[in-house]
């Protein structure tokens, strides 16, 4: 008795622990594109030098990010939108355009940044930076026309197909 009881805590424990762990993988994997200029980075042979001017840089911007706040506010605005009685359209077109400027600016801020660790770089890092970046290009591109060339099927259109 005690053993299956103590099989069924484990069993209770383990199973959302795994769940969370598969969640979390798979999201980290949908946002690999984010950091590729990192990764880039890596593949660089730098100097101690580079690579601390490169830190000093980057951590100045994440200082920046850090100080700007008010992550919530767009999901308080949408709150707000959807608890009121009758849509407003007013409201809700400036709510997104807060959020698209809010965006605007952070990708600014991102190329700002990325410009000013590329110009720290010697001519032929630059050149080899350039050779990185030209191949993740070209290999995102084949995998694009590889998926518009044979595209799933959403389960609607399956359904669809099979009612007919």
């Amino acid at each position: 008795m005690k053993c299956l009881f103590r099989q069924i805590i484990i069993v209770a424990v383990a199973l959302p622990l795994s769940f969370s762990i598969a969640y979390a993988k798979e999201d980290r994997g949908n946002n690999h594109h984010k950091n590729y200029f990192k990764q880039v980075l890596k593949q660089i042979d730098l100097s101690t030098e580079q690579k601390s001017e490169i830190k000093v840089i980057m951590k100045s911007y994440r200082s920046e990010k850090k100080n700007k706040g008010d992550r919530g506010a767009y999901h308080h605005g949408k709150m707000a939108i959807l608890k009121t009685e009758k849509f407003d359209t007013n409201q809700a077109q400036a709510l997104i355009d807060r959020k698209q400027s809010q965006q605007r600016e952070r990708k600014l801020t991102m190329l700002q940044m990325e410009h000013q660790i590329y110009q720290a770089l010697t001519p032929s890092q630059q050149d080899e930076m350039d050779k990185l970046f030209e191949q993740h290009h070209q290999s995102k591109s084949r995998k694009n026309v590889q998926q518009k060339k044979a595209p799933k099927q959403s389960k609607l259109d399956k359904n669809n197909k099979d009612s007919e």
